[in-house]
């Protein structure tokens, strides 16, 4: 991971729900 691109680290990830196509997003600090 590039460091200095995202505030404290932290991205954002879409997670995507296959049985009513919603897509969830939210914040990891992976």
């Amino acid at each position: 991971m590039k460091k200095g691109i995202h505030p404290e680290n932290y991205r954002l990830v879409a997670f995507k729900d296959m049985s009513n196509d919603h897509v969830f997003l939210c914040r990891s600090a992976v």
